[in-house]
């Protein structure tokens, strides 16, 4: 029953001076004693690794690496049953639930405890409360000694959740942070504990829980030892009863020191003189003074005259990133290691940052460049695991009746028993298709809608997946299903679609290619999983859920929840967050984003309490929660402790702007550090250093070799690949990287793959006029829709597209009854039309599948919506044919190759060389007007999109389609002498409101109304234009852009051409088809985008991805010089006024 503190400071030598004696203690003869090291949790592995070498048998029986939890889970192991202890996921859900129900008895928090984050931020308080044996009480209490009143009642009310946490555990369960209260009841039981000597290392401080541990231990074992990081000098040390510097970089493990020190003379256990270890000289820094003088200016800083010490070994590296931080990193440990000869190893290395988090990507990529092994010891996130997306997806399935949107997520977690091309295809099948519902699952064979066909869909696979979810669809129908109903049913549902035999399966292949840190990042995340389905039964065992209910739960802990793997056993850079470096045995350490905001991080935001109610609390003697400013002084001694880690030299890198381009400054702390040694000065990274590496070389080489500024480099770096490939072990790998070297993003033509198979020999395209505009986009993108046939519509057809469809089809078959009707359509009354659209809405909705309101519910209320919208279109057209002379010749007009009745032959259009093109289309409507022997045709296109002016000086999109519709139809009637082309017009399937904002025609009758509303656009022989409308005068005409001057001409607006200017435009559409022909013809698939009114093209492909534009190789191509173009029109006397 005696304690002895070791103190000393960094390097003193208190780690040794434990496993020395501990080693001594092994070796006594005829002894039996039970030897105990505790030290932190993440220090475990790498201390009992380092007792087992350091014992001259390479073992040991009698001793224990053992941390606070592996204690408690030991001594609870051996004095009977272990009790019930929650997880920490655990405690979380348990919260959840408390708040749920305290919600509304809550006033100050009420509000935040519906905000995502409440809980996570209670638990974590609750959890340092419950550390620091703080309790409800006590918190309470303490809230009502506060002058803020406000202030005080929030804090009441978080002492009413942590009192009704406490409730709910009750008896028989315990929280994860009483653990050790546990074992102090049990201590009396351990028979071997009153011989046994323990040490404790490693700790920075200590919990009240673990403080009270320690008593209890030291009062019951033959002897302790507890080794403290301080200064054995300080005043609060040489006298206990001297409160410590409250500035000092040791305040806090002076303040343990006291407090421990106080506890064990109150238990009346006997305090030994401390062992001092003297700073100087330290024996970690003997072989490096400067490492030395680091140190001892970072732990004495008020102290003056100290010897200069030229600050070798130590030096501070500026960078523009973190990723040129971590790759000065890697090539330095890569020059050493090959530098050393084999004195070094990887294991001897060490990099080191405050948060790894945001630093593990760039760290994995650089250090695989750099074909270094590393051990990356920070938790990963389970919600990177598909396994943390599996249960929130069943349940989702089941709580939206298997939708498109649930079935999707569960397909893409690659746990379903389906191969990846299964679960690729039935998601492009249900996502295209909107195929839903538990209904339509069950069903063996699906009738696919839009393509008329019917699919066995991967039949026994969906019918296994069925069968697992059915229980859960059941389960979640029950008003009673609790916690211990869902969490087994859960499990069950895993079972049966074998997601145990697909994890085992990953980690056989892991195995397989020694991905040791995959195999084990499964392995836990499936422990993990299971463990989160025992605390669902254990927490929630009697607590109704509904499926929902249990969605959210698990999605949430999910998503929270980290995996921490163990640390290496081979030869392997250690990199590490500074609580987790304790790695004993580093030689060289490099310190990386020694930033302001980052070293020191930033406080982090609080919901709960704000850094003054801390202050409050602590003044109020409370332990517990601990203030913003004992963090910064805690900074500073992790500051300490990272920089005092090595042996032999240091390394300190900070950058100079962050990923976003945004100025970073280094670290605050970097003063302390320039004071210890004022002969430190910053270096910037070395520029073209050679490489330590073939990816390094690869990669400098490809950075210089296009750059007309570094061709003295790309020389240099040329020549070095040439003798690197001469080397057989390398010369493969550099190929490999080098394989991008002359990569141009220009691909060859690959020949006429459009060229029809069964057409004739001089015929080498069979295209459409929407082929022709794909081609004229890019040249690329044609070849990825029309010659690689990727599915760029991965998804429900747009509903824009359905929508139009229906209006289509629905004003075709109005237009032509209307046209059939006795007089003509011109003749037809308003009411008759009105019923012929009815008649037309009732039959396309008798056609629609049964089941389309459930699968398509947007459009079933937009085509209702579109209906009225079409009692309008149809109104106004009526309108427009009776206020002119027009009326519909033809909808749906087709052609084709293969004419058939009441259909136009292809058009056919031949190049200089002899080759020829069809082009084969629909036309929504022809409209005529018959004038003596002449017959007039206007070509009518709906469009759901914004209707402007057709006019230009080369054709692209709608006004390309239009003229080759006008074309085709003159083609087709060449031989025809009386017939006369009108022109094109653009028809707008909703309204343009602005139209009725001009006085004109918002005082117009409601059938011009209408007419403005839904006016079309396009090309006109102004020949046609009293043929249009018999009222055309010089107020704007609803029938068309038409409008007459004073003078008897047309307004500039007007969108009337001569018919030479039309023709022109006929042979501008042609022409611009040949281009596009040429093009195909030779198998052209440039990437090279169109640019069209400073408007990319790109900007609307859904095929970026494949084409991977660059402008560094790829040229877009401007409309106006690329395509055929007609010179501008010459400027009327209106426009030049």
């Amino acid at each position: 029953m005696a304690v002895t503190f070791i103190l000393g400071r960094a390097g003193s030598g208190k780690t040794h001076h434990c496993i020395q004696a501990l080693l001594r203690a092994l070796a006594a003869p005829a002894e039996t004693r039970r030897l105990i090291l505790l030290v932190p949790e993440q220090a475990s592995f790498q201390m009992e690794r380092t007792l087992a070498t350091q014992t001259p048998a390479g073992g040991y029986c009698r001793a224990e690496v053992l941390s606070f939890s592996r204690l408690a889970r030991r001594v609870l192991g051996q004095t009977g049953a272990e009790p019930t202890i929650l997880s920490g996921d655990a405690r979380r859900l348990a919260l959840r639930r408390v708040v749920a129900q305290a919600g509304p008895q809550l006033q100050v928090l009420r509000r935040a405890a519906q905000t995502q984050g409440f809980v996570t931020q209670l638990d974590r308080l609750i959890e340092e409360l419950l550390r620091e044996d703080v309790t409800p009480t006590a918190l309470h209490d303490a809230a009502a000694q506060l002058a803020d009143a406000a202030a005080a009642r929030k804090i009441q009310e978080i002492a009413r959740l942590y009192r009704d946490y406490l409730a709910w555990l009750g008896p028989e369960r315990f929280d994860p942070a009483s653990r050790l209260a546990l074992l102090r009841a049990r201590l009396a039981e351990l028979d071997w504990l009153p011989s046994a000597s323990i040490w404790v290392d490693g700790f920075a401080g200590f919990t009240g829980q673990e403080l009270q541990t320690l008593v209890e231990l030291a009062g019951r074992a033959r002897d302790m030892h507890i080794a403290l990081l301080l200064d054995p000098a300080a005043p609060a040390v040489q006298n206990p009863r001297q409160p410590p510097d409250p500035l000092g970089l040791f305040q806090r493990t002076e303040a343990t020191y006291q407090r421990l020190h106080a506890l064990l003379a109150e238990a009346g256990i006997v305090v030994q003189p401390p062992v001092t270890l003297p700073p100087t000289p330290a024996p970690r820094f003997r072989a490096n003074p400067a490492l030395a003088a680091l140190e001892h200016g970072l732990a004495t800083p008020e102290k003056e005259h100290r010897a200069q010490v030229a600050p070798g070994g130590v030096r501070l590296i500026e960078c523009p990133t973190q990723r040129a931080e971590l790759r000065a990193a890697a090539r330095w440990i890569r020059t050493m290691i090959a530098d050393a000869g084999g004195a070094l190893h990887y294991r001897d290395f060490a990099v080191i940052a405050r948060d790894l988090t945001p630093l593990a990507e760039t760290v994995a990529e650089v250090f695989a460049e750099y074909e270094i092994p590393y051990f990356l010891d920070c938790r990963r996130a389970m919600r990177a695991h598909p396994l943390s997306r599996l249960l929130p997806a069943l349940l989702d399935a089941v709580t939206t009746d298997f939708s498109v949107e649930a079935l999707t997520r569960l397909l893409r977690t690659r746990l379903l028993p389906l191969s990846r091309d299964e679960a690729e295809q039935l998601e492009n099948l249900i996502v295209n298709t909107s195929i839903s519902g538990l209904t339509a699952w069950r069903r063996p064979e699906w009738e696919l809608e839009r393509v008329g066909q019917t699919v066995a869909a991967c039949a026994p696979q969906r019918a296994r997946i069925v069968a697992a979810l059915e229980p859960l669809v059941t389960l979640g129908q029950a008003k009673d299903a609790t916690g211990a109903a869902w969490a087994p049913a859960l499990y069950q549902a895993l079972v049966a679609l074998g997601v145990p035999q697909r994890i085992e399966q990953w980690i056989q292949e892991a195995r397989a290619g020694q991905h040791w840190e995959s195999l084990e990042t499964h392995r836990l995340a499936w422990s993990a999983l299971c463990g989160v389905l025992d605390d669902l039964h254990a927490v929630l065992g009697d607590t109704p859920l509904s499926a929902a209910d249990v969605t959210a739960i698990l999605g949430t802990t999910l998503s929270e929840l980290t995996l921490g793997l163990a640390p290496p056993t081979i030869d392997q850079v250690l990199v590490s967050s500074i609580e987790r470096s304790r790695h004993p045995d580093i030689q060289h350490a490099w310190v990386v984003a020694f930033n302001e905001g980052i070293f020191p991080p930033r406080p982090p935001d609080d919901l709960l309490l704000s850094a003054a109610e801390r202050i409050a609390l602590q003044a109020a003697h409370l332990p517990a929660p601990a203030s913003h400013r004992d963090d910064a002084l805690g900074e500073r001694l992790l500051a300490y402790i990272a920089l005092t880690r090595p042996s032999q030299s240091l390394t300190i890198s900070y950058a100079t702007a962050a990923d976003d381009g945004s100025e970073l400054m280094p670290s605050p702390l970097l003063a302390d550090v320039r004071q210890a040694l004022p002969g430190l000065a910053a270096t910037p990274t070395a520029q073209h250093e050679p490489p330590v590496c073939v990816g390094e070389l690869a990669r400098e080489y490809l950075a210089v070799h296009r750059d007309a500024s570094q061709q003295r480099a790309a020389l240099r770096y040329e020549r070095l690949c040439e003798h690197v490939q001469a080397l057989p072990a390398l010369a493969g790998p550099l190929a490999w990287l080098l394989g991008g070297r002359d990569y141009d993003n220009r691909p060859a033509p690959l020949g006429n793959f459009r060229r029809p198979k069964n057409a004739a020999e001089n015929v080498i395209w069979d295209g459409s006029p929407s082929e022709v505009e794909t081609y004229l986009a890019c040249p690329f993108k044609h070849f990825a829709r029309h010659g690689l046939r990727l599915d760029a519509a991965r998804g429900p057809r747009p509903l824009r597209w359905d929508l139009g469809d229906i209006a289509h089809e629905i004003l075709a078959r109005v237009t032509q009854r209307g046209r059939d009707e006795p007089g003509g359509a011109r003749n037809v009354s308003d009411e008759r039309w009105q019923q012929l659209l009815t008649e037309a809405l009732d039959e396309q909705q008798r056609k629609s599948p049964a089941d389309q309101a459930a699968r398509r519910p947007d459009l079933v209320f937009m085509r209702d919506v579109l209906a009225g919208f079409l009692r309008d279109v149809v109104a106004a057209h009526a309108a427009r044919w009776q206020r002119g002379q027009f009326e519909p010749l033809r909808c749906e007009w087709g052609f084709a190759p293969q004419a058939a009745p009441q259909t136009l032959r292809a058009l056919e259009l031949a190049l200089p060389d002899g080759q020829r093109v069809h082009l084969h289309g629909k036309i929504d409507r022809v409209d005529a007007c018959h004038t003596g022997k002449d017959t007039w045709l206007l070509v009518y296109d709906y469009k759901s999109a914004r209707v402007d002016p057709l006019r230009g000086t080369f054709l692209t999109g709608q006004r390309l389609q239009l003229l080759i519709y006008l074309l085709a139809v003159r083609e087709a009637h060449r031989a025809d002498p009386h017939l006369r082309l009108a022109g094109v017009m653009l028809a707008p399937l909703y309204p343009t409101l602005k139209a009725l904002e001009n006085k004109y025609a918002s005082a117009a009758p409601r059938a011009d109304q209408l007419m403005y509303l839904f006016r079309p656009r396009g090309v006109l022989d102004e020949a046609v234009a009293p043929l249009l409308d018999r009222q055309l005068g010089t107020t704007p005409s609803p029938v068309a852009a038409l409008q007459l001057r004073k003078d008897g001409g047309f307004h500039a607006h007007s969108d009337t051409v001569s018919a030479d200017r039309l023709a022109a435009y006929l042979d501008l559409a042609a022409r611009t088809v040949l281009y596009a022909a040429e093009g195909v013809g030779r198998g052209g698939i440039d990437i090279a985008p169109l640019v069209e009114k400073r408007t990319l093209a790109c900007r609307a492909c859904d095929f970026a991805d494949v084409c991977r534009f660059d402008r560094l190789y790829n040229t877009p191509r401007a409309a106006e010089t690329a395509l055929p173009t007609l010179p501008a029109e010459p400027a009327t006397a209106e426009e030049l006024e």
